[in-house]
């Protein structure tokens, strides 16, 4: 059998057509390989696929990079290969074989999803599937998200599948309740899940359906959103306590769309969740007063995120004692329609790490003066801004002077509800210093991301932390 040398070998993959520009893999073959390493490990799903297609001195270099890559996700919702993949079963079974070949090892987070969530799959196209997934709990894979509806029995095989799984969530089913002895039956397959999330058709919370039977669970969910537009109460508190008693790893507690009433507060103030609590999430929740968010706040020492619900109506005296209640607060989010100057300098006097704000436009100090004159701004990494007000009251500028003075910022979103255009000078500084911390900034006024021709538009920047 002929042999070809490695140089005849990367000069028959050089691209045709010419030799005065050299294919990227001839431009990258000279660096040291710890060098093209990390240079592919900035590379996204389709840039990897290039690199890995230019010579064999980057296809090894590409490899790693799907296998190891763990970054954020970047611009344009565009995933990292190795933090998550969507699966389309539409795709058909040739297609998503192709994929396991090329991809199936690399995935950390695989998100199995349809054009339509009840589209009926034939049996090609689950084998072609559960391929994949072998593939993938062979290499990497921590999480598993389902949005596709199949039969119990083949879902039930899926999950199977993936013993080291960390995080598993189904939206859809088509055929019946899941019993207690199917939810063991995962927890036996799945023994190390600290998320785990399956919609329940008798419309409870997961603490009340079945968390109790995931010991590793690490956020309480009384949550749901489905068939409840008017909040969910939560009601079986027997439930409730089994699986405060049985998941001992809590951390986390989610209240969104709830009735917060006080029989429940006192169950979960009770028992031991309150000392180990340090993300508290309101977002949308009903009957929440400021006195009930200090008492929460007061009974929970290692609290250090706090999502308070929409509309809420604290006053400045609150957020003092807010502030007063857990001076070690790093994460906080408000949506509040009576939110004033005083209440930001109360929270602003914070080491906050992450800042939420959706702002009514009531205050006369720009915001981000009000931010650069306090602690948060050394220490603030993560800043989003909704305002509803009129046009111009914060501008391009002002968010220029806000990052250029919080040295650690880089993950940041500024929108209004009526998009204008903006500030071209201010805007493309502001983004070119965001990208130089590491962020991946770009301005859109379209649900779909795409620029308009005037630049108007909403900044957002999500950061690149290798």
């Amino acid at each position: 059998m002929r042999t070809r040398s490695r140089a005849a070998a990367d000069d028959a993959e050089r691209p045709r057509g010419g030799s005065a520009s050299p294919g990227p893999g001839r431009s990258l073959a000279h660096l040291d390989a710890d060098v093209l390493g990390v240079v592919a490990s900035f590379g996204y799903l389709n840039e990897l696929l290039l690199l890995r297609g230019t010579c064999r001195v980057c296809r090894d270099a590409a490899q790693r990079a799907m296998k190891g890559s763990c970054r954020r996700r970047g611009a344009r919702y565009e995933k990292p290969v190795g933090e998550w993949y969507e699966l389309r079963v539409d795709d058909g079974p040739h297609a998503i074989s192709t994929r396991t070949r090329v991809l199936g090892h690399c995935v950390g987070g695989l998100s199995i999803e349809a054009d339509r969530y009840d589209s009926d799959l034939d049996s090609a196209t689950v084998a072609a599937i559960g391929s994949f997934i072998d593939t993938a709990a062979a290499g990497d894979l921590e999480t598993l998200s389902i949005g596709v509806s199949v039969p119990k029995a083949t879902l039930l095989d899926w999950i199977r599948r993936t013993p080291r799984l960390l995080g598993l969530s189904t939206n859809v089913l088509t055929d019946g309740d899941f019993q207690d002895s199917d939810f063991i039956a995962i927890s036996t397959a799945c023994p190390m899940l600290t998320r785990f999330k399956i919609n329940a058709e008798d419309h409870t919370s997961a603490a009340e359906a079945y968390s109790y039977f995931f010991p590793n669970l690490e956020s309480l969910d009384l949550s749901n959103t489905y068939g409840h537009h008017d909040g969910y109460r939560p009601m079986n508190f027997a439930k409730i306590a089994r699986t405060l008693d049985a998941c001992t790893s809590i951390s986390m507690l989610d209240l969104e769309n709830c009735h917060v009433e006080p029989g429940l507060v006192d169950l979960l103030l009770g028992s031991r969740l309150a000392d180990r609590l340090t993300k508290l999430g309101l977002d949308k929740a009903f009957s929440v007063t400021p006195n009930l968010v200090l008492r929460c706040a007061r009974a929970m020492p290692r609290l250090h995120s706090l999502s308070l619900p929409t509309r809420f109506t604290g006053d400045p005296a609150f957020y003092t004692a807010l502030v007063e209640a857990r001076p070690g607060l790093t994460e906080l989010r408000i949506m509040s329609t009576v939110l004033t100057e005083p209440s930001i300098v109360a929270v602003s006097s914070l080491c906050l790490k992450k800042l939420d704000l959706f702002w009514f436009g009531n205050m006369t100090s720009p915001i981000g003066d009000i931010i650069l004159s306090s602690r948060s701004a050394a220490s603030l990494t993560d800043f989003t801004l909704h305002t509803f007000c009129s046009p111009g009251t914060v501008t391009a500028a002002d968010m220029l002077r806000l990052v250029r003075g919080c040295p650690n910022l880089a993950n940041f979103t500024w929108s209004e509800e009526d998009v204008r255009p903006l500030d071209a000078s201010s805007t493309t500084a502001l983004t070119a210093l965001l990208r130089s911390r590491g962020g991946r900034p770009w301005i859109y006024p379209k649900e779909d991301g795409s620029l308009a021709d005037d630049g108007s538009g909403i900044i957002y920047a999500t950061a690149v932390r290798h």
